[in-house]
């Protein structure tokens, strides 16, 4: 005797397919676009300190690598801004 769980219905689950495609999509497309738009904020950030630090993007980039989480990274950024940027409007 099997502990096994019963075989799939494999054909009904191909035949239910198509009817959940459009929220698949849905559902795809807005984690594509949330991967799309983190990322490119993750690189901004390595540009903001770039110009905090008064360095070079390969600088900048391994401060970035070397703290790894996006808590640190912003916690740098938040401290290096108020010791750097004087005017209190920005």
């Amino acid at each position: 005797m099997s502990s096994l769980p019963p075989k799939p219905d494999f054909a009904a689950i191909e035949a239910a397919a198509p009817k959940g495609g459009g929220r698949r999509m849905v559902t795809l497309t807005l984690i594509g676009n949330l991967v799309h738009c983190w990322s490119n904020n993750e690189s901004l950030f390595i540009y903001i300190l770039m110009l905090l630090m008064e360095t070079d993007e390969a600088t900048a980039a391994i401060v970035f690598a070397t703290l790894n989480t996006t808590r640190a990274r912003i916690d740098l950024i938040e401290r290096l801004a108020k010791i750097k940027v004087g005017d209190r409007k920005v």
